[in-house]
């Protein structure tokens, strides 16, 4: 194992904790300004059967906005391989029932490496990145021409899909940018299952299960390009759908996952959830 797999499963496990969010979501004009919606969220990272990492998720989604926060950090064994640590943070407005991102920020440090980029957006242009380093030319050019106007940032982009209608839940292909790499997430519905865990995760019962493929388009060298398409990360994600105690807002919260990186499987459990103050232990799960 080493911190280069975990590395390059991160995006990845980025959109599993972020589809967290809503899927019937109420429009803007029907929330009242007090009302939000928060869900807060510990997962594990396990492989051969050890936690390595631990990831944290937090959200808040209401009438004025949203925001979201992903860390993820080395746990364990995990600290004997490696230090890479990361953090992701957006936030925006709602705007006609879609998120719109203001601010990103994307923090990640490895022994004495460490890199930040920020980004901004403003309606019609193409968000503006400010990075601590510098992308080689040919990987600069690659990004500029692959970046839209409004592209969001990759907490964003499936923060969107999870405010989709459900019907679309797992259908679709999403691009993000993090203000150095351009890629795609294809999201395919597997199939309704049931969870009966074993004692590292909270939740046992009904579930949605999906696959998410990570797709690189610019940014990445052509070394890590080649390998990235010739064998591609992907997650078997479960999500449970349970109703907010605060908005009676419908949510489906990823509870389990399990992917491979080059050549080694992993496993992320959710050690700890909450919503609205409240255990997802004791919110009754949806049909």
């Amino acid at each position: 194992m080493s911190g280069h797999i975990l590395k390059s499963a991160l995006p990845l496990a980025a959109a599993a904790l972020s589809l967290a969010l809503a899927v019937d979501f109420a429009p803007p004009s029907e929330l009242a300004a007090s009302e939000a919606d928060t869900i807060s969220l510990n997962y594990g990272i396990y492989m051969g059967g050890a936690r390595v990492y631990a990831i944290s998720y937090s959200a808040s989604v209401s009438h004025d906005g949203y925001r979201s926060v992903v860390t993820m950090a080395p746990k364990g064994m995990g600290k004997m391989f490696s230090d890479y640590r990361l953090k992701m943070a957006t936030s925006g407005r709602i705007s006609s029932g879609q998120p719109e991102p203001e601010d990103f920020v994307m923090e990640s440090s490895k022994k004495e490496e460490k890199k930040k980029v920020a980004m901004t957006w403003q309606a019609g242009s193409v968000p503006k990145a400010d990075r601590s380093f510098k992308l080689p030319a040919k990987r600069a050019a690659a990004v500029a021409k692959a970046v839209k106007p409004e592209m969001p940032d990759p907490l964003t982009a499936v923060l969107r899909h999870a405010l989709d209608e459900p019907a679309k839940l797992c259908n679709e292909t999403l691009r993000a940018y993090n203000g150095a790499e351009v890629y795609e997430l294809k999201l395919t519905f597997l199939g309704d299952d049931v969870i009966r865990n074993k004692g590292k995760g909270v939740y046992t019962g009904p579930a949605h299960k999906c696959r998410a493929v990570f797709v690189p388009i610019a940014g990445y060298s052509d070394s890590r390009m080649r390998k990235l398409l010739k064998n591609p990360l992907s997650y078997t994600l479960w999500f449970a759908a349970v109703k907010s105690p605060a908005t009676a807002t419908r949510f489906l919260v990823p509870v389990q996952a399990q992917g491979k990186a080059s050549g080694h499987t992993f496993a992320i459990f959710a050690s700890e959830a909450q919503m609205s103050g409240q255990p997802l232990s004791s919110l009754s799960p949806l049909e």
